[in-house]
């Protein structure tokens, strides 16, 4: 997978990367580690991912040298019981071919539905609405920002999250996925 140019991401995101096709495979591998929280699991797909899968994002980096990663923060209580955030755990991965410094200034601060039990577009919007603040609102400003998640199918949760970052001052935002589709 590759960009997503501007005329076709929302306009709260300057562009979406992914790894992989959110194909039947990826959805099994993504929701297994997800949902049976075995943590250890991660490490052991992200060795077995092609490295030209990431020449992408090695080519990223050398067209913007100067970015910061945000995970997709979970609610505090969700991840409490879950013991991690998939999203942190996806970020570390991406840094190790991109150098970009991790920063903790989004947080969740509504408890919504999964998205993924949500089948219609705007009912996953509405589920999301209102779901991010940054910590610090100056924090993003004048900064290109990459939120990075574990999947990207409608978009709603990084359209929402981009839109608090890009009303903070942020320059650019863009998406960094593990699977797309």
């Amino acid at each position: 997978m590759g960009y997503t140019h501007t005329q076709c991401a929302p306009h709260e995101i300057d562009g979406i990367l992914s790894v992989f096709y959110y194909s039947l495979i990826i959805r099994r591998i993504i929701k297994g580690l997800k949902y049976k929280l075995i943590t250890d699991a991660f490490e052991e797909f992200f060795c077995n991912v092609n490295p030209l899968y990431l020449s992408k994002f090695i080519e990223f980096r050398r067209l913007h040298p100067f970015c910061f990663f945000q995970p997709i923060p979970l609610y505090t209580n969700k991840e409490k019981i879950r013991g991690f955030n998939q999203s942190e755990i996806i970020t570390c991965f991406f840094q190790r071919f991109t150098c970009y410094p991790i920063v903790h200034n989004l947080k969740r601060i509504k408890e919504t539905i999964p998205q993924a039990q949500i089948r219609n577009i705007k009912e996953r919007r509405r589920n999301i609405r209102g779901a991010f603040k940054p910590i610090n609102k100056n924090y993003y400003r004048d900064k290109t920002i990459i939120l990075v998640d574990d999947v990207v199918t409608t978009g709603s949760t990084a359209i929402e999250a981009a839109k608090e970052i890009k009303k903070s001052g942020a320059e650019k935002v863009f998406v960094f996925t593990l699977s797309q589709g």
